[in-house]
């Protein structure tokens, strides 16, 4: 997806692939009306096209943008143009939990136990507003852990849980 750079979806300039999984991409955007840097998640075509796909990811992203919970990302609007299905979210500088892992271990060291701890219950309270409001992640894995560039607790950053373009909805959740 990397020749969408510098497109425009909708309102939305791509300006640069941030990572590619196996639902879609996700690029550093511009919303030109609003004049603010976002994070746009493409599907890959292959869901895009089908139709049950189609309403599923919409309603999914409906229910998304109405969690209001500063462990999670926030969703600004999805949509579809030009034959893709997108998401725009909350662009959070910094890097995800598993970099933050990595480099720790190249270097030798590792999380303390009192940062860990502070990780999984900051985390752990996104998902259980997430779940209290009826959805459920499915993928919840270090690369959709951001570290927001804002303390919190005991921590110099917060812990943002991303990607909820997969969650599930429960049965009887909100629509």
């Amino acid at each position: 997806m990397d020749q969408l750079v510098g497109q425009n979806i909708n309102r939305y300039r791509l300006v640069k692939l941030l990572g590619e999984g196996g639902m879609g991409a996700v690029f550093r955007a511009f919303d030109i009306t609003l004049q603010r840097e976002v994070a746009v998640k493409i599907m890959h075509s292959q869901f895009a096209r089908r139709p049950d796909f189609q309403e599923r990811f919409l309603q999914e992203a409906r229910t998304a943008a109405r969690l209001d919970h500063g462990g999670i990302v926030k969703v600004f609007d999805f949509g579809q143009d030009s034959g893709y299905l997108f998401i725009v979210m909350e662009y959070l500088k910094g890097d995800n939990l598993r970099k933050l892992m990595e480099g720790l271990r190249a270097s030798g060291s590792w999380i303390g136990l009192g940062e860990g701890l502070e990780i999984i219950h900051q985390v752990g309270l996104a998902l259980d507003y997430a779940h209290k409001n009826g959805v459920y992640h499915r993928d919840v894995k270090p690369e959709n852990v951001m570290l927001k560039a804002e303390p919190s607790g005991l921590l110099p950053y917060r812990p943002v849980i991303t990607d909820l373009g997969l969650a599930k909805l429960a049965e009887g959740g909100m629509v």
